[in-house]
């Protein structure tokens, strides 16, 4: 006893010093100190199941939602690892060092090239080039002095064909493609943009970027050889969408009317490629390109259309205003005719069509739709369509499916919805939704095809099958991404996302793919042309033309 040593409280010290913890409780201690992980981890996984599961939104939005959740989720790891962690700071420091360092070696190794239409990124490194073409490995040094333009029955005249309906009444395709497979005539590389093909006679006609030349170019429809281009000094570009016009030239009487991606309107001769005039419509409206593409990202995308005397474009203007709908140009001189509307434009290409007798403009602005006169550009009646041009846009046009009725569709939670129209005897019009459905024909860079009471599209690039009449859904068939669509008699000719061609039967009880083949390889969204039984398609780096067999 006497040896102890005693505290001020008759205590032995050793008595009142901290009592080491069991080795059983330190690990529950650290156990513990682990849970933020586990619920942030929980948390992330638990965002990206209810999105992808219950698809309140559309899948490029559910995806967006999910890259955000992943990178929140990172960020709060990361200050854990900062913060929290139960190891020494000298090896949080070392983690947190580490993780930077491979984030900036992939920064520098990677480049962003754009989104597939899911609005999944798509990378690729830094020292591979892009995939673009240049003039001199493209380009002949001679014209000819023209290419056989005389008109056919078979003339893929424009977007969606002669009528702008993705119909091709007076072909029918042999079905099995295993005993008669599609042959290719011709594949070669070609520059960027979204444009589809155009044909007249022997030439076939788009649009495409090279470097900074933005061009109209003209191919021979058997050969694929160059027949003749008209160069300007321009280019659209977007990280997001793509660098490159998007819009499809449109053929008329032996004139090409184009619109490029920076708001460039030309006219040109179809045999030659002679241009005859041209019109900056940015200019017309009062805007300048750098600041139109801040609120139109995807660049000047609608296919000019030809009526009567004119050549009509949607307009836009400065971010103040005005705006306007529509511009009508003298199709012979490029002069204005009229302007008509006051709203921001869409991606959607005006199109004609005859509703209670009377003939008129359909456009697709960026929040509604308008129906104008031909002659005077005045706006006949408007309807609301929600939308923006730099984040929820439109693509799709209008479909007439009866004498006063039309269907309309589009992405981002918007749906297919049939609008009805009547004219009263003083003049006045009026419109009523007959219906519209948030969950079908969720349609983002494609248009529909209509068919005996029946509308199908890719929604979200499922193929579906819906009822005019009450928009309910008949079928859903397979993926095919967020590609394009064309009728070819009973027959419907799919070009997917990826760049495949897919053969379906217009079936309204069930979904029945016939044949199928990789046409192109690459991000596919350019519409698809067919002349006769040569079908023409192309992305942002190759073109190709294939003999699709006929029926016996």
């Amino acid at each position: 006893m006497a040896d102890e040593a005693y505290n001020g409280f008759n205590m032995p010290i050793e008595s009142t010093l901290p009592k080491t913890s069991s080795p059983r409780t330190e690990k529950c201690l650290l156990r513990g100190r682990y849970w933020p992980v586990g619920a942030i981890v929980a948390v992330c996984f638990a965002v990206i199941a209810f999105f992808q599961i219950t698809h309140i939104f559309d899948n490029g939005s559910t995806n967006i939602l999910s890259g955000v959740s992943i990178g929140v989720s990172l960020i709060l790891l990361s200050v854990w690892m900062a913060f929290l962690a139960p190891f020494s700071l000298r090896a949080r420091c070392s983690t947190l060092a580490a993780a930077g360092l491979a984030v900036l070696a992939l920064v520098a190794s990677l480049r962003l090239e754009g989104f597939d239409g899911n609005m999944i990124p798509r990378f690729g490194f830094r020292w591979r080039a892009r995939p673009e073409i240049s003039l001199a490995s493209q380009f002949v040094s001679e014209r000819p002095d023209q290419i056989d333009v005389r008109p056919s029955e078979h003339d893929f005249l424009g977007f969606l064909g002669a009528n702008r309906d993705a119909f091709v009444p007076r072909v029918k395709l042999g079905t099995d493609w295993k005993a008669q497979p599609p042959k290719l005539l011709w594949r070669q590389p070609i520059g960027l943009g979204w444009s589809g093909f155009s044909v007249v006679g022997n030439a076939a006609i788009t649009l495409q970027q090279h470097d900074q030349e933005e061009l109209v170019t003209c191919y021979d429809l058997e050969t694929g050889k160059l027949q003749w281009f008209d160069s300007i000094q321009a280019r659209h570009y977007n990280n997001i969408g793509g660098d490159g016009p998007g819009s499809t030239a449109t053929i008329h009487e032996g004139r090409v009317y184009a619109l490029g991606g920076t708001g460039v309107l030309r006219c040109l001769d179809a045999a030659s490629g002679r241009k005859i005039w041209q019109r900056d419509v940015l200019a017309d409206v009062g805007t300048d390109y750098e600041t139109d593409r801040a609120g139109v990202w995807w660049g000047r995308m609608a296919s000019p259309l030809i009526v009567d005397e004119l050549a009509i474009v949607p307009g836009g203007g400065p971010p103040g205003g005005p705006k306007v709908s529509l511009v009508a140009y003298n199709k012979t001189d490029g002069e204005i005719v009229w302007k008509g509307g006051k709203r921001e434009v869409s991606y959607s290409s005006p199109s004609l069509a005859t509703y209670c007798g009377v003939r008129q403009v359909v456009i697709v602005n960026e929040d509604n739709i308008t129906g104008h006169d031909l002659k005077t550009g005045d706006t006949l009646w408007e309807t609301k369509w929600d939308g923006s041009s730099n984040s929820s846009a439109t693509a799709s046009q209008t479909v007439p499916i009866a004498s006063n009725r039309f269907f309309v569709s589009k992405s981002y939670s918007g749906g297919g919805a049939v609008f009805e129209l009547s004219r009263g005897d003083d003049g006045d019009w009026t419109l009523n939704k007959i219906w519209q459905n948030h969950r079908v024909l969720l349609t983002k860079q494609n248009n529909v095809i209509v068919k005996d009471g029946l509308v199908y599209g890719l929604s979200d690039g499922v193929l579906q099958c819906v009822d005019l009449e009450n928009g309910k859904r008949r079928w859903a068939g397979a993926d095919f991404g967020h590609g394009q669509l064309l009728r070819v008699g009973d027959l419907l000719l799919v070009v997917t996302e990826s760049g495949e061609v897919a053969l379906v039967d217009l079936n309204p009880s069930e979904f029945n793919e016939l044949a199928r083949f990789q046409a192109i390889d690459g991000k596919t969204w350019n519409n698809p042309a067919l002349s006769g039984n040569r079908l023409l398609v192309r992305n942002g780096e190759e073109a190709a033309c294939y003999e699709l067999p006929l029926a016996n």
